[in-house]
């Protein structure tokens, strides 16, 4: 049961991500370089990290876990406090 919510969770955080991608987002975002820099790794730690745990699961790779683990602690996370 905990699979079937995780994955409903995987197909919202999708949507979401097609959204960030397709929608202009507000100008503070593009001030700066450092701002636009910020961004980018932002979407792509998450995205690594929401694709490389759920796939890695499914395809039982412990590689492909870690790998999206990483992205997430050293790309995401800290642009989230930015």
């Amino acid at each position: 049961m905990t699979f079937i919510w995780w994955t409903i969770e995987f197909l919202i955080t999708i949507g979401i991500i097609i959204y960030h991608v397709t929608t202009w987002h507000h100008p503070k975002f593009y001030a700066t370089r450092m701002a636009k820099i910020s961004l980018w790794c932002h979407i792509i730690g998450g995205s690594f990290a929401i694709f490389g745990l759920w796939f890695g699961t499914v395809l039982n790779m412990k590689i492909v876990i870690i790998i999206g683990a990483i992205a997430g602690f050293c790309l995401h996370l800290p642009t989230v406090f930015y």
